[in-house]
């Protein structure tokens, strides 16, 4: 019983990685689409992730 429940959990846990990584998957292939703007991405990442920084 309680096995059958930790499987259930171990592949409920394997489709949203599977999910996950298919959605990042998906942003990279985006992102590489608009990369040609890496210089304006740069600079509006490192002000969006530069208060997190600060913060810890």
């Amino acid at each position: 019983m309680l096995s059958s429940f930790m499987d259930n959990i171990s592949n409920f846990i394997f489709t949203i990685i599977e999910i996950l990584s298919l959605y990042i998957g998906k942003l990279i292939e985006n992102a590489g689409i608009k990369m040609i703007n890496i210089s304006f991405h740069l600079p509006v990442v490192t002000i969006i992730f530069l208060p997190l920084l600060i913060k810890e």
